[in-house]
């Protein structure tokens, strides 16, 4: 049995972070609009795919 011990002095931090923030990597859009209409359907809104797209400014109209 191996016993996790904490590790001594300080923790070395990692050489390489990424952060996909346009979805270039990972495409994440479908699943966040999901997540969305769960949310929104728990409260009593009905988010349709419209109503989304005006939330994320698709097409640079505020």
């Amino acid at each position: 049995m191996t016993i996790l011990k904490k590790p001594a002095g300080r923790l070395e931090l990692p050489k390489l972070a990424i952060f996909d923030m346009d979805g270039l990597l990972f495409d994440t859009e479908r699943v966040f609009m999901d997540c969305q209409a769960k949310i929104h359907a728990k409260y009593g809104y009905d988010l349709k795919f419209d109503d989304y797209v005006r939330l994320i400014s698709l097409f640079g109209e505020s």
